[in-house]
């Protein structure tokens, strides 16, 4: 219920923020048209399983953008949908912390931003449990469609398959031989 009620109130805090002081933020957008080359996002199904995460979207060319981002890992870890090869394990009981960063380079299949587009998404995550360090390092074939509501709102659904690498902590919690797994991924 925690959760709930801080996602709820980042949410209310971002979208009020976005709507306040237009003056200041007119600058990041060409007259108010969806193509713009600066896109500031929030991952709002981050937070389901631990991680608030910033994103910054750099239209770099009509078809081609670069998305970097950057989250602090939040104390509770619940995982994304994902098959394993060998080991199921969870290797993350109660983590209290860590960071992460984002790289993903996109394709759009029309004009950019708005649009399908094709990326490989890299994704480091390092969190802390205990004494130990638990890393897990995600390139992801993805897939995914931008599409803007409004001038200044829209929605990124990105979906995708690939691999997951752990460091010696994780693989020993996957039972020493697993190194690999393959995450079905939803990462933003």
């Amino acid at each position: 219920m925690k959760h709930l009620f801080f996602f709820l109130f980042t949410a209310a805090s971002f979208f009020s923020t976005a709507q306040s002081g237009d003056d200041d933020v007119d600058q990041f957008f060409d007259d108010y048209e969806v193509n713009s080359n600066n896109i500031v996002k929030l991952n709002l199904t981050g937070f389901y399983i631990g991680e608030a995460a910033f994103f910054y979207e750099r239209i770099l060319f009509d078809r081609v953008g670069i998305e970097a981002g950057a989250g602090i890992m939040l104390p509770y870890n619940n995982p994304e949908l994902q098959y394993s090869i060998g080991s199921a394990v969870n290797a993350l009981e109660e983590p209290s912390g860590g960071y992460s960063f984002h790289l993903q380079p996109k394709l759009y299949h029309s004009t950019s931003p708005d649009g399908i587009y094709y990326s490989i998404y890299y994704r480091h995550r390092n969190y802390k449990q205990s004494d130990s360090s638990f890393v897990y390092n995600d390139i992801v074939a993805t897939s995914g469609i931008q599409r803007f509501i409004t001038d200044r709102i829209g929605f990124d659904l990105t979906y995708g398959i690939g691999i997951r690498l752990g460091n010696e902590a994780v693989r020993e919690a996957w039972g020493g031989a697993t190194t690999m797994q393959l995450v079905l991924s939803c990462p933003s």
